[in-house]
């Protein structure tokens, strides 16, 4: 299966605005299926960021590492197993 990667841009009706080199790949096999997948990406993020969401952890990196300091030390569940 053949693949086209563009950006498009939804219209407030509704409409999908393809690039035109997209709509000419596409008019070429007018009455074929066409499979269309869209994924909703942030232009500001690139790379793999533009998947992730936000972090809503108001703590600075301090007191985020203290606590897995502290968590680490308070799991004591490998010191209770009896090899």
């Amino acid at each position: 299966m053949k693949t086209i990667n563009c950006t498009a841009k939804l219209l407030p009706d509704g409409h999908l605005l393809l690039p035109t080199d997209v709509l000419k790949k596409i008019k070429k096999k007018k009455n074929a299926a066409h499979r269309i997948i869209i994924l909703n990406t942030d232009a500001r993020k690139k790379g793999l960021s533009r998947f992730c969401g936000r972090w809503k952890d108001d703590r600075d990196a301090d007191e985020i590492v203290s606590e897995i300091f502290k968590d680490r030390i308070d799991n004591n569940r490998s010191d209770r197993i009896n090899l």
